[in-house]
Parts: C-alpha cells; sequence; structure tokens
C-alpha cells in the first residue's frame, strides 16, 4: 500500500501489509510541515515500510541522506526514482540515480511502468484524446500537452462564419506539426445567432481596446460558442470508446466570458456539465501548470 506518510498507519490494520511510504521533497514545493510529519514517519518505520524517493538533481540525494539520518531509516529499505515520464526522459536519467544508489547503500526503482507504458495510464492501448484547436496560443498549448502526455490526438476545429481565417490556417499547421492523428474542420453559420463582433456587423476593437456590452461582456464573445464546439467533441468519439476531451482558455480574459471561466459547467469534471452525449468512461485532461505570456504579465493557464 503506498502512501505519501503524512498521516501514520492506521490502528488495526493487519501488520502483513508492505507500506511504500514516498515521501515528498522540498523540490516539490509542498511546505515542510505538510509533507514531513515525524509521528507519522516513526508509525511506519514500526511497520518496516519501505521509502521511496522521486529524485532530479544530486541535492535532493543529499536531502535524502539527511532525512535517512534525522529519521534512522534503514538505507536498505530506501529506494531512489529518477523522475520521468517518458521513456526516453527515463534512459537518460536513471544511470546518475543508479550511482548515487550505489555510493549510499540505497536501492534503485526503475519505474518498469514509464518503461513499457510512458505516459500512457492503464495499459498498452493508447488513451485518446479530442482537441478543440482553434489555432491560437490556448489550443496550441493544450494539443502539446496532450501530446506530451502520450494521448493520440483528435484535432476539432470549427469555422463558424468568423470574419479571420488566420487561426484556421493556423490549426491545420498545428495538426500536422504537432502530430493529431486526425484534423476534422466543421463548418457551422453562427452568423445566423449574430450577437458577436466577430459574426455579426459590429465593429471589432482595434489596438488592443477591449468594448464590453451592457452586461461586462466582451462584444467579441460568440454566444455559447464553447458549449457548441464542447457538445461537437463530445459527439465526434463516440464510436470509439473512452475517450479525453481538452479545451484551454486564458486565465486573464476569461472572467468576463460565461462560458470560459472556471464557473463555466462545461470545464467541469465529468458528468456534472449534464451533457446527454457524454459518453461514460469520458474524462478531462489534468490540468497542466501555469504557463506566463512572454509579452505580458498575466498568468496564462490553459484549462484542460
Amino acid at each position: 500500500m503506498e502512501t505519501s506518510g503524512t498521516l501514520p498507519p492506521p490502528i488495526g490494520v493487519d501488520r502483513a501489509i508492505q507500506w511504500n511510504v514516498s515521501l515528498k521533497l522540498a523540490g516539490s514545493g509542498v511546505a515542510e510541515a505538510t509533507r514531513i510529519r515525524p509521528d507519522a514517519i516513526r508509525g511506519f518505520l514500526s511497520r518496516e515500510a519501505w521509502w521511496k524517493f522521486v529524485v532530479t538533481a544530486e541535492s535532493e540525494v543529499t536531502e535524502v541522506l539527511a532525512l535517512a539520518e534525522r529519521f534512522a531509516l534503514p538505507r536498505a529499505r530506501i529506494l531512489l526514482q529518477p523522475e520521468a515520464v517518458r521513456r526516453e526522459e527515463l534512459v537518460e536519467r536513471s544511470p546518475w540515480v543508479v550511482e548515487a544508489c550505489k555510493r549510499h547503500g540505497f536501492r534503485f526503482s526503475p519505474r518498469l511502468h514509464v518503461l513499457l507504458w510512458g505516459a500512457r495510464r492503464g495499459g498498452v492501448m493508447a488513451r485518446k484524446a479530442v482537441v478543440l484547436l482553434s489555432g491560437g496560443l490556448d489550443s496550441a498549448t493544450a494539443l502539446a500537452v496532450a501530446r506530451a502526455e502520450e494521448y493520440e490526438c483528435f484535432a476539432m476545429s470549427f469555422d463558424y462564419g468568423q470574419r479571420h481565417a488566420r487561426e484556421l490556417e493556423s490549426a491545420v499547421k498545428l495538426a500536422a506539426a504537432l502530430g493529431a492523428r486526425r484534423h476534422l474542420t466543421l463548418r457551422l453559420d453562427l452568423r445566423a445567432i449574430g450577437g458577436s463582433a466577430l459574426t455579426d456587423d459590429l465593429p471589432v476593437p482595434r489596438d488592443g481596446a477591449t468594448r464590453r456590452s451592457a452586461k461586462g461582456i466582451p462584444v467579441t464573445y460568440v454566444p455559447a460558442r464553447n458549449t457548441i464546439f464542447l457538445s461537437h467533441a463530445l459527439a465526434w468519439p463516440r464510436c470509439w470508446g473512452p475517450t479525453t476531451s481538452s479545451s484551454a482558455s486564458t486565465r486573464s480574459t476569461t472572467p468576463a466570458i460565461p462560458t470560459a471561466g472556471p464557473s463555466y459547467r462545461g470545464l467541469r469534471a465529468p458528468g456534472e456539465s449534464g451533457h446527454p452525449g457524454r459518453r461514460r468512461g469520458a474524462q478531462p485532461l489534468p490540468r497542466s501548470r501555469p504557463s506566463r505570456h512572454p509579452d505580458q504579465g498575466a498568468d496564462r493557464r490553459p484549462r484542460l
């Protein structure tokens, strides 16, 4: 049984259970008071636990040595693992970790699941993802994240009557460059609905200006566009089995957009959107780490 070791082993649990305690190091960004709980560690010591550490540098091996001395962790029961989610990373980073284990009397854990399946989970079958690809920065990031995690990606774009075609041209190039299995462009005429500077006879803001409606919504907002797009993303893979859907939005621009912020139900966990076309087993991609645009300080966090 694996645990982060922040709670002691439950009282009354069969002592025959093997405990693998994976303590987080300082590089995890978690405060020491949260990740290192002396009482819990001593409880697992009494259960002859194994101690697993994911290391990225020699400095973290030094940190493991300090913890081993502080809590009298038996070195023969300490496992070091290189940080890796892809095979090539595992092959590249393993040698120095092996040498560190040899020097300090630790054991090496080869992360066999990464060697066999890379970033894929649940077996040898490639996970599939539908990525809504507009051709802009955010959706390009969503596709790049999905490919980096070894999803088999099916990109979907929309020609919905928007005034410009530049992003659609970029979407074609991005799908090819990032290795999408297939790229589908659907044609929908949202000009019939109107209500947006992108699909109606309304002036488009220039020079970085942002015009808003009386409700504070940007005039470039296309009514329910993301909901319409996500509906098609959910419908496309119906015959494939469990599939992931992915979209992305920019945090600095989402608060005023009804179908882009964190409160938008279409971006929540499976089943919460209430969409009747959603197949059982479909999952959203995990959210990526924050990233910053090189030309502005606003936090641009793709919502996947």
